[in-house]
């Protein structure tokens, strides 16, 4: 063994026993947060960057850029579908992605996206300081990375004019709610399990004929969505020029569903609150039912995770 390489053991074991010693420091501090313990680390070493560049390397990467690029890199991964898949995979790649991962001005884009410019705009005004990042994980919000579920089982009553006639018949279905960054919402209900209506939830604006489309926005913690969907009443040809028409109806559905949180995962549960039913038909009056909450009826949705479910838009936050 040469003298270089023995030098080069020698440091390497010195730079690992350094850095041994400041974790064993940063973890008898119970006060602070993770991102302020790897930052202490950092510094307790004598670094004065988030990364420790390898003695061998003579290339250039990603951790030469400054801070601030790795932050407008950073929101551009994210977009406006807030991938945070991609940010969760970036923050687990080292200490210094980590940190990076949590800067402030970061979660305020994702906040500022995803409610609106004058709740940012408010707590900015304030002279106390704003933990961007904490404000995201408890403020209640609906989750973008999966779909909620919703299976209603129950009995219909049968009817004498069949030929088979039964007391009763099972009935099972489904209720699929999908929620997007751009204030999208997709509404499915059909008698499929979950693998073969996933297909029809994978973008905010679904070519299939069943899946209702529409509008939502959070305030506190009720979510309000109004969809709206045309229905064919009837199809028939016109004496007078022989040709096909179609009679429609306009639905337009109003939801209120509460956010609450499970034992196992934030914002994985949306209870019913209101929901209503508008109807407008051609050369008829237009109806309004609101139906009564019953709980065999109208369970809670289950928030379900699928990685199956895509981006659909690639667009800047800022």
């Amino acid at each position: 063994m040469t003298r270089c390489q023995k030098k080069d053991i020698a440091a390497n074991e010195n730079d690992s026993k350094n850095q041994d010693e400041a974790i064993d420091l940063v973890k008898k501090d119970t006060n602070c947060s993770l991102v302020e313990k790897l930052y202490s680390i950092n510094i307790n070493q004598g670094g004065n960057t988030y990364f420790t560049q390898s003695k061998d390397s003579k290339s250039f990467n990603i951790t030469n850029l400054p801070y601030e690029i790795l932050v407008m890199i950073l929101k551009m991964v994210i977009t406006n579908v807030l991938d945070f898949n991609s940010l969760e995979c970036f923050a687990a790649v080292c200490r210094g992605f980590f940190i990076v991962s949590r800067d402030q001005s970061i979660w305020k884009f994702i906040i500022k996206h995803m409610w609106n410019a004058k709740f940012v705009e408010a707590l900015t005004a304030m002279d106390t300081y704003v933990d961007w990042h904490n404000l995201f994980l408890t403020k209640p919000r609906p989750n973008f990375n999966g779909i909620y579920v919703c299976h209603i089982t129950g009995v219909r009553c049968g009817e004498k004019s069949d030929m088979n006639y039964q007391l009763g018949h099972p009935v099972s279905y489904y209720r699929y709610v999908r929620f997007f960054p751009n204030k999208r919402v997709i509404l499915l209900v059909t008698t499929e399990n979950t693998n073969k209506s996933l297909a029809k939830l994978k973008s905010p604006d679904p070519k299939a004929a069943d899946v209702i489309t529409g509008e939502y926005v959070v305030k506190g913690t009720l979510i309000i969505a109004i969809l709206r969907s045309i229905v064919t009443d009837k199809t028939y040809y016109s004496l007078n020029t022989n040709e096909l028409i179609e009679d429609s109806i306009e639905q337009e559905y109003q939801l209120q569903l509460a956010i609450r949180n499970t034992k196992t995962q934030r914002n994985g549960e949306l209870c019913w609150v209101y929901y209503s039913l508008h109807t407008r038909a051609l050369n008829e009056h237009e109806r309004h039912v609101t139906f009564n909450i019953q709980r065999n009826l109208f369970k809670p949705f289950k928030f379900v995770n699928f990685r199956d479910l895509p981006p659909t838009t690639r667009s800047k936050l800022f």
